[in-house]
């Protein structure tokens, strides 16, 4: 089982400081991370290199498959996309199932994923509730997950996400850390999951050091 959880959202994205990036992207549902972001996962990777991690399971999204590869590089763990811990796909944001990077592409752009691992739950679009439908599409993954892997793990994704692995795990959403490549360890201990650690202190840039541009910007 299942023993430890390093929850990890990924690092800022190209449309938190470039807003205008969306108008003429290929993919403006998937954007990348900017260069504050990709330093952002490095000191991340750094900052877990000597943690134990065994595997990464990461949201399909482009940005979360790219912190979780810089993680990959450091602990030596394979990559395990994982469709239940995509994006919440709420039609506020998104008029249809949004085109993101095709398994295809990301099999080729990133050499840690696992080829042989296949999704244990996946979104329907549209999702109207992060407390019912994200909350069960995760809660899904994370049975199956917790009860077929060993030690300690991370999980790669968004801030709602996020917030519905805490909650499914019997943690108080509040209490996470959610900014950019924030990072809360999660152990079972005494029959419960427990919160023991979650801040973004090994981060040399954050959201409040670029200031209101990337304020507005959630998933």
């Amino acid at each position: 089982m299942v023993e430890r959880i390093f929850l990890i959202r990924h690092g800022l994205r190209m449309d938190m400081e470039q807003p205008d990036w969306k108008r003429t992207a290929k993919r403006p549902h998937d954007p990348p991370l900017t260069a504050n972001g990709w330093k952002q996962a490095q000191e991340t990777a750094d900052f877990v290199r000597h943690e134990g991690i065994g595997a990464i399971f990461s949201s399909p999204f482009l940005r979360t498959l790219q912190t979780a590869s810089s993680i990959a590089a450091h602990v030596q763990a394979p990559i395990l996309v994982e469709s239940g811990f995509t994006e919440f796909l709420h039609p506020d944001s998104f008029a249809s199932m949004p085109d993101i990077i095709t398994r295809e592409e990301a099999l080729r752009l990133f050499s840690g994923i696992d080829d042989a691992y296949h999704s244990y739950a996946s979104p329907i679009f549209p999702e109207d509730s992060e407390d019912t439908q994200v909350f069960a599409r995760v809660a899904t993954a994370l049975e199956h997950i917790l009860g077929d892997y060993l030690g300690t793990i991370a999980i790669v994704t968004h801030r709602t996400t996020m917030q519905q692995v805490a909650e499914a795990l019997g943690i108080p959403h509040a209490s996470i850390d959610n900014r950019t490549c924030g990072v809360n360890q999660l152990q079972f201990r005494g029959g419960v999951w427990r919160l023991i650690h979650a801040g973004n202190n090994h981060l040399s840039v954050t959201e409040a050091d670029l200031g209101s541009r990337v304020g507005s910007f959630a998933p």
